[in-house]
């Protein structure tokens, strides 16, 4: 087994987020206040401990019915294609929009310093990155980057 469900709490606790524990799964969820609006994200361990991943919860969400769909997916696909380590998806069932780090920490728990550039990444992203999408959903238009809220990190302060 890569890692114990308390070493991943020891971690969390670590970056002194306040996070609720899921109750029948080695999982954790935390919420920030981004610039773009609120921050949900899970951390669970699966596959026996193996594999380590970081989601978003109700971060977006574009209807199978949409007539932007094709261009929300190419700006996700563009995403995917710059962007290290975070990855963008869409259900095609439920039309909600994911964003997922994944880890895979089969001999060796990631150390502090390691989990805090996955945060480093995947928070200031998700916040940077929602404004362009969410304006894709409503007009089927790309306006890049421009939509990005003003560069900084998200506040720290937990929902």
């Amino acid at each position: 087994m890569g890692m114990t469900f308390d070493a991943l709490k020891g971690l969390l606790d670590g970056e002194r987020l306040n996070y609720f524990i899921h109750p029948k799964a080695p999982a954790a969820m935390f919420g920030l206040n981004g610039r773009s609006g609120p921050l949900r994200i899970t951390v669970s361990l699966q596959m026996d401990g193996d594999f380590l991943q970081f989601a978003s919860m109700d971060y977006a969400k574009c209807p199978p019915d949409s007539p932007h769909l094709p261009a929300v997916l190419a700006v996700l696909s563009e995403l995917n294609l710059g962007l290290r380590w975070i990855k963008w998806c869409r259900d095609p069932r439920s039309g909600e929009i994911l964003v997922n780090g994944d880890f895979w920490v089969m001999d060796n728990p990631p150390s502090s310093t390691q989990f805090r550039r996955m945060l480093q990444n995947i928070i200031p992203t998700m916040d940077e990155k929602r404004p362009r999408i969410l304006a894709v959903i409503a007009t089927g238009r790309d306006p890049g980057d421009a939509a990005a809220p003003p560069a900084g990190p998200p506040s720290v302060d937990t929902l």
